[in-house]
């Protein structure tokens, strides 16, 4: 299969999904990664934060939005999700492995 093809029909299924299932937190989740992938960075946060909005504990969508904003250049407030997932879950990995990327914190607003 066409890989370049994929991203789209992927958030078009995921899309179609949550037409019947808008308050299913998993999809806005799985969403958001798709289009985190495809560079939609705003839609992406969309997404992740209605994850939140019917799974107030998840974990991924917090990373997810710790990765947009990671990749918006915007690390004073990812570094604070990510602190927010480790007080939920204080061994978790992927918030440890990408606190890591983050440069050393600096006393910039």
């Amino acid at each position: 299969a066409d890989l370049r093809n994929q991203l789209p029909m992927a958030i078009n299924n995921f899309g179609k999904v949550l037409t019947l299932v808008p308050w299913d937190a998993e999809v806005h989740q799985r969403l958001g990664s798709v289009l985190l992938r495809n560079g939609d960075y705003a839609k992406a946060l969309v997404q992740y934060n209605e994850a939140l909005r019917y799974d107030r504990t998840a974990i991924p969508p917090r990373l997810g939005v710790a990765r947009v904003l990671i990749a918006q250049q915007r690390l004073a407030e990812a570094r604070g999700v990510l602190h927010g997932v480790l007080r939920l879950d204080a061994n978790n990995e992927e918030a440890v492995t990408l606190l890591r990327t983050l440069p050393a914190e600096t006393l910039s607003n």
